[in-house]
């Protein structure tokens, strides 16, 4: 299968669940529904950075730019359910005569997911999201996307997989390695984005490989992974709880109650946002581990595709 065959099969597959996921989203049927619709529009905008020289750039620019701004516009939603989903484990962290404290914060947080959520509904019934479906849609189906010219659109698929996942997991050893107690948080967050890019592109291509390998590494790096998710989570939740107690004014006890609960959380979350950092090294050097980069190597060998630009 060409390069352009493959890529618009993923494509439309990934639209596909987009539409699926449309009405569980404005019905807030469930939160899962919003994460599925989050994730596939991700992977849309990951694949057209990715994935190079399939289809005209010019035409992917526009989409590019809408898949990005479509995903931006629900960041705060999704931060929202992840807060309060994680409620009680929140609570846990605080001496019992602390938790009264953080009623109000909830509350507060149901108030802005309300707000979110009607937000991000208008997105999904505007003319913005219709026309970007619509067009997008269109595209995938279109002769300009099926009779590509692109450099790499007749390339044997496997030899454009093996390509772009070599190449970003060079970057991460490259980035990771430079990475010391020192370095500021930015540079996790990048490695964090390197990594879930990775993720991406071998999950698009998973079934071109033998299956045990695949999965073998495609489990190292999740568990590398879930080290620089929980410290960007943890970043996250600490600047919501900090906005939040911006708005305190502590002229009653309650007010002092909810600042000293407030407090705490921000304290243990730090500890653990410490702990997350310092673990760093360790998950790296598993990651990085011999047996996985033969592994990377025999799999994504160097077929010699023509692969330009960076990712």
């Amino acid at each position: 299968m060409s390069g352009s065959a493959a890529t618009r099969q993923i494509l439309i597959y990934l639209l596909n669940i987009m539409k699926q996921n449309e009405e569980g989203v404005i019905g807030d049927i469930d939160t899962e529904f919003l994460h599925d619709f989050r994730v596939s529009g991700r992977r849309t905008r990951s694949a057209l950075s990715q994935i190079k020289d399939v289809f005209p750039e010019a035409e992917l620019n526009r989409f590019k730019q809408d898949f990005r701004a479509l995903v931006q516009y629900s960041n705060k939603l999704r931060d929202l359910d992840v807060y309060l989903h994680n409620n009680e484990q929140y609570l846990s962290m605080l001496p019992e005569n602390l938790r009264p404290g953080l009623d109000s914060f909830f509350m507060y947080l149901r108030k802005q997911r309300e707000n979110e959520l009607r937000q991000f509904v208008e997105v999904l019934r505007s003319d913005f999201y219709r026309q970007l479906i619509t067009n997008w849609e269109a595209f995938l189906v279109s002769d300009e996307a099926q009779e590509a010219a692109q450099v790499n659109a007749e390339e044997p698929v496997i030899t454009l997989a093996r390509a772009f996942i070599r190449g970003q997991y060079k970057k991460i050893m490259k980035d990771g390695a430079k990475i010391d107690n020192d370095s500021p948080d930015e540079n996790l967050h990048s490695l964090r984005i390197r990594c879930k890019k990775l993720r991406y592109l071998m999950e698009f291509f998973a079934s071109l490989f033998p299956s045990d390998e695949i999965t073998i590494l495609t489990k190292q790096l999740k568990q590398f992974q879930d080290n620089l998710g929980e410290f960007n989570d943890l970043s996250i939740q600490q600047n919501i709880l900090k906005e939040y107690l911006d708005t305190i004014v502590p002229e009653s006890d309650q007010a002092i109650l909810v600042a000293a609960a407030i407090g705490g959380l921000i304290t243990n979350l730090n500890m653990r946002q410490q702990h997350v950092r310092a673990e760093f090294s360790d998950r790296f050097l598993l990651f990085s581990q011999k047996k996985n980069a033969k592994l990377f190597k025999q799999l994504f060998k160097d077929d010699k595709a023509v692969i330009t630009k960076e990712g």
